[in-house]
């Protein structure tokens, strides 16, 4: 539409993840196409898992992969970083494809916005500055306080891997697949975010089913594809205003921290794989 006040404003919320979120973001912009009056004001990309220190990082990783896909992942992470740098400083984002997320935002002309803290006033004043309808978290690293929740003209919403209320936490995908035995079905969820986590009530659920022969890094590639198309389409229901949300049923969570080194032992013992 060309009266932009018709024109639904969002800022997107994401973390520096080179592996998976480009498998979200690239079909994301292909689905926001369609919606010439949806219109991304910027997007602000954090530091993954939040503050970790990065030999925290190192050791939380090495657990998880073992030895030998942590020196597989370890590759493709230099190699992609370094791609990146060749992308936005020698090419200033024009190379094809999505080596880094600022590398497919400066190629696709989505602004990348400077906020380090989500919940920082300088962000805020971002938010009210540019009469932002709506902020979406996806993989976002930081907790979402109040203030910030209630900055967007409908507030914010968030994509979780997991058929919520169940698996609230992190890296629900492997923990669905965990659980595979008890349910062999997932879901991709769209919710409005309160200080919470992992709790607001639902805009958007998709089930889809799992594959126990398929290794988590493919499933968790998939089902980004699909998480792109839930979230623009949870997008589009806000361009008349907010739509009608569903509650979560409290008695039905459970909630799972990041996988531990016996966690994937057990895991793999069940015949699941990682990569």
């Amino acid at each position: 539409m060309s009266d932009d006040t018709h024109v639904l404003r969002v800022i997107l919320v994401t973390q520096d993840d080179p592996f998976y979120l480009p498998h979200f973001f690239e079909p994301l912009k292909a689905a926001l196409d369609r919606h010439p009056d949806i219109s991304v004001r910027g997007i602000v990309i954090q530091r993954p898992l939040g503050a970790r220190s990065t030999s925290e990082l190192a050791r939380q990783m090495l657990d998880f992969y073992g030895p030998v896909g942590f020196v597989r992942m370890g590759t493709r992470f230099v190699w992609r970083k370094a791609m990146a740098i060749v992308a936005v400083r020698g090419f200033g984002g024009r190379l094809p494809g999505a080596y880094s997320l600022e590398h497919l935002a400066r190629r696709v002309g989505w602004p990348v916005l400077a906020a380090t803290d989500v919940n920082s006033p300088e962000f805020l004043a971002t938010i009210r500055e540019q009469q932002i309808d709506l902020v979406v978290s996806v993989g976002a690293s930081q907790k979402f306080k109040r203030p910030v929740l209630e900055a967007p003209r409908f507030g914010c919403i968030n994509l979780h891997n997991s058929k919520l209320p169940r698996l609230r936490g992190m890296l629900p995908t492997f923990w669905a697949l965990f659980e595979y035995d008890r349910d062999p079905t997932s879901a991709l969820t769209v919710f409005k975010m309160t200080e919470d986590l992992d709790a607001g009530p639902l805009v958007l659920q998709r089930e889809f089913a799992l594959d126990p022969a398929e290794p988590l890094d493919r499933l968790i590639k998939r089902t980004k594809g699909l998480g792109a198309e839930l979230v623009v389409d949870a997008i589009a229901l806000y361009r008349h205003g907010e739509p009608p949300l569903t509650p979560m049923d409290p008695s039905l969570a459970t909630y799972k921290s990041f996988p531990k080194k016996q966690d994937v032992d057990a895991f793999r013992a069940r015949g699941y794989r990682i990569l």
